[in-house]
């Protein structure tokens, strides 16, 4: 049985408190409406309340002028009558939450953080953390640009600025996000009036790197031990330029589709690493481990019953495994090929590790003397073994 002191659960009781949300001086009360939300310890409880729904009184900046108060200026006053006071995790969403696999973090200002699920809302400033089992997919409403949240990582969205009036002289739009440590993908939707890195911009931001946006699909990853930034675009193309003290500084390299680039604090920020080219099996391992997507139950059940595979208990499936143990892949193997052929372009032996989501994690493409560990025709459970 386990027991609380008091101070904890004085504190649970406080944090479910519901804060008071009445009309302000000079406002009449309309209508009472109610709102549910998590709270307490680890977000276990449940709260309901109520926030009150105001409109400004008549002769409103007489009123707060005799209350002693500063008057409304007209442009907040017409704010008021339509507004309801909310709390500040009911702002205005910018994208939601489409996919979660595993158990991944949201963080909002001033509020505690709570796991990620489906259908969440997010909302401009929110920071998504996820640990090296879990991984998030967001999907931005107005742009249905995609965020691919890989495992361990740190990512803040900034900055959302779509105005919908797409008249001349419209408000520029904007899209920052800061990638602290880890990896994501970004993949503009083609519905999406492509970025021009001017007047309409998207922006990822480490802290040596900046990748300015145009209609593409691409990965960025950061590692804070190293401080090294690395860019590989899958289509499309995105502008990279180093970054110092939160400034970019030296020349601009565009960076296209199959090719990547890497620049670090060691750099002397006149010019970032040339761009390299990606060969066609690591572009493919690349498009496939970092997306983040549903696993297709009844494409995994009809495997494991052409393959006798009897497997409830087990956590991952097609072959059956148990939490970190692993499973070897031959991807991209000719039909009816018995073995792993590694000696052909497009064929890869890769390594994966069963994560406590029920997804195989962490491929790893083998080196050609670890290849006969594949079995050309099916995934097959074997030691994880070294080169990890």
């Amino acid at each position: 049985m386990m027991h609380f002191s008091n101070a904890a659960l004085a504190a649970d009781v406080v944090d479910c408190k519901c804060e008071v949300l009445e009309c302000g001086a000079c406002e009449s009360e309309l209508d009472i409406k109610f709102y549910s939300e998590k709270c307490g310890e680890n977000l276990t409880r449940m709260k309901s309340c109520k926030k009150s729904v105001c409109e400004p009184v008549a002769n409103q900046d007489k009123c707060l002028a005799d209350l002693g108060l500063p008057s409304k200026n007209t442009k907040h006053a017409e704010k008021l009558k339509t507004r309801e006071r909310k709390p500040a995790n009911e702002s205005e969403a910018i994208g939601t939450i489409e996919t979660v696999l595993g158990k991944a973090e949201l963080q909002r200002l001033n509020q505690k953080s709570q796991l990620c699920f489906k259908g969440q809302q997010v909302n401009e400033d929110d920071r998504i953390i996820t640990d090296s089992e879990s991984r998030v997919k967001v999907v931005f409403t107005k742009t249905k640009d995609e965020l691919h949240v890989n495992p361990d990582s740190n990512v803040n969205i900034q900055k959302f600025l779509h105005p919908n009036d797409q008249a001349e002289g419209a408000e520029k739009k904007k899209t920052i996000i800061k990638l602290d440590l880890g990896k994501i993908r970004v993949r503009i939707s083609k519905a999406t009036q492509k970025y021009d890195n001017e007047k309409n911009t998207f922006e990822v931001k480490t802290k040596t790197a900046v990748a300015g946006v145009r209609g593409t699909d691409f990965v960025m990853s950061y590692d804070e031990v190293s401080k090294t930034s690395d860019l590989q675009t899958l289509a499309g193309a995105v502008e990279m330029n180093a970054q110092n003290a939160g400034e970019a500084t030296g020349h601009a390299i565009l960076v296209s589709a199959g090719e990547a680039c890497t620049t670090n604090v060691q750099a002397d920020f006149s010019e970032i690493s040339k761009v390299r080219k990606i060969d066609t099996k690591s572009l493919k391992l690349l498009d496939q481990s970092t997306e983040v997507k549903e696993v297709d139950l009844s494409s995994i059940k009809e495997n494991m019953k052409s393959h006798n595979v009897e497997a409830e208990n087990s956590i991952c499936r097609f072959p059956a495994a148990e939490f970190k143990e692993c499973a070897w892949f031959c991807e991209g193997n000719p039909k009816k090929e018995k073995d792993c052929r590694t000696d052909l372009k497009d064929v890869s032996c890769v390594r994966k590790m069963c994560g406590a989501n029920g997804q195989w994690i962490s491929p790893t493409r083998m080196p050609s003397s670890q290849s006969k560990q594949c079995n050309g025709r099916a995934p097959i459970k074997a030691p994880c073994g070294s080169h990890w």
